[in-house]
């Protein structure tokens, strides 16, 4: 690919394949940036002070009361965001490579540099009829950058958009699981780790599963396994019922999203479709196939397995150690269940387990052996794809990474469980006696820091 330049005013920055190669050489690409941005920023001081006056005047009025980030930041290996602005740890605003905007390279020379030599970015959270910004940075009291509120493209200062030479289309990732990969009690969706890891990454993810399933069911929904169900009429025609489910009742949780599906009659013939719930024992199959009703009194359904060849995230388990604690499952049937969730999957896994509910869950009782049994048999199995997050919450390497992603401080309570292996209560949702097992937005963070830089760890990214 030729290289080519991207004007932004007087601030030029090389295209998508010379940047790449002058990143690797941060003293002279610093040096060059510095070349084109210090001199625009002192002309315009020279030149135009009412209009810097009048420009920051507009932005601290339109900002007022409102965090301030710190800043752009370099880009890193474990979050490849091109341009990085944050308010007390929280990552405001970051282009990647999917936005279709504006090329990673560029925007990480641009966001980099701006904010080493004293750029202020601010985000809004209200629109305003007065401005035309939802996201600004200013250079020396001048806006130089900012995000247009009303078409989302990413503007110079005097108005006219940045080009793209952006091309690339980033792979859809898939995750399956229970209402630990459904952010369940979050109050922001966009704060779970699937959210988290669209925006550090820009992949996006096909979820499957929903609250409540156990892990025999999180199979089912990934195509690992199939069920058997009874044609309401006897006929599968364009649209029809199912009932009587077994093995299992993949819906016995409450309604997810439709899933496409695959059937076969009696006959052996298949018909493809999508899926709907409609009860804890029944469902609704919307035929896409096109093709004749056909009789059969049965139907053996399978999920289709979504994006086989990308990276698949699987975890679940935490609703299956009851059952484990009551005697009626084993450890050994719940691994089983891993392995259908994956069987037949041909891209990178990572997997993880069942999280515990602090203290009252630690190695000396029965939910907290049969939590690390789990642990175990998948540490044993899946060696490097396995991806302890539970373990990893319960530990003090969570809370020496913790500065890295949140201002939380941890209490004496927290300091408490890890103590004993367990997941602190400020990373946990507090309900109930002993808080919620679902992680809260300062534990979705670490997990989502956890699976970002193990991916990269791993070359998935």
């Amino acid at each position: 690919m030729a290289a080519r330049m991207v004007i932004v005013g007087r601030l030029q920055v090389a295209g998508a394949t010379s940047m790449a190669l002058a990143i690797r050489q941060p003293t002279e690409v610093q040096r060059a940036v510095d070349d084109r941005i210090v001199p625009v920023a002192a002309q315009v001081i020279a030149e135009d002070s009412t209009i810097i006056a009048g420009a920051s005047a507009a932005v601290k009025t339109q900002l007022a009361e409102e965090e301030i980030p710190t800043g752009a930041r370099q880009v890193t290996p474990r979050n490849r965001k091109a341009a990085i602005f944050a308010a007390n740890g929280r990552v405001l605003l970051a282009f990647n490579r999917s936005d279709g905007r504006i090329d990673d390279e560029s925007a990480r020379a641009v966001g980099a540099r701006i904010g080493e030599v004293g750029a202020v970015g601010a985000s809004l959270r209200a629109w305003s009829p007065r401005f035309p910004w939802s996201h600004v940075w200013s250079q020396n009291g001048r806006v130089t950058l900012y995000l247009d509120k009303h078409t989302g493209e990413l503007m110079r200062g005097d108005g006219t958009p940045v080009s793209s030479t952006s091309t690339d289309t980033l792979e859809q990732f898939s995750a399956g699981g229970d209402s630990m990969t459904w952010d369940a009690d979050l109050p922001n969706p966009l704060d779970g780790w699937s959210a988290q890891f669209t925006a550090e990454t820009g992949h996006a993810f096909v979820r499957r599963g929903r609250p409540g399933l156990r892990m025999e069911e999180i199979a089912w929904t990934l195509g690992g396994t199939s069920v058997s169900t009874v044609v309401t009429g006897g006929v599968a025609s364009a649209t029809f019922n199912v009932t009587t489910f077994a093995p299992i009742q993949p819906f016995r949780a409450g309604a997810m999203d439709p899933i496409p599906v695959i059937g076969m009659t009696d006959d052996h013939r298949t018909i493809r479709g999508t899926l709907i719930r409609v009860n804890t024992d029944e469902a609704t199959f919307i035929r896409t196939d096109g093709g004749p009703s056909i009789t059969t009194a049965n139907l053996r359904i399978r999920a289709v397995r979504p994006n086989r060849d990308s990276l698949l995230i699987v975890g679940g388990g935490t609703n299956n150690i009851p059952l484990i604690e009551a005697g009626t499952q084993t450890v050994e049937q719940v691994l089983q269940s891993f392995r259908d969730a994956v069987n037949g999957h041909r891209g990178p896994l990572m997997i993880w387990g069942p999280s515990d509910r602090g203290p009252s869950e630690g190695p000396s009782t029965a939910r907290g052996q049969a939590i690390r049994a789990i642990e175990t048999g998948l540490a044993n199995e899946w060696g490097a794809a396995w991806t302890p997050v539970r373990s990893y919450l319960a530990s003090q390497q969570a809370i020496d990474d913790l500065p890295k992603v949140s201002s939380y401080t941890p209490t004496s309570e927290d300091l408490a469980a890890i103590a004993v292996n367990t997941v602190p209560p400020g990373f946990r949702i507090l309900n109930g006696t002993n808080g919620s097992v679902h992680y809260s937005e300062v534990g979705m963070d670490l997990q989502t820091y956890r699976f970002v830089g193990a991916a990269y760890e791993r070359a998935l990214l």
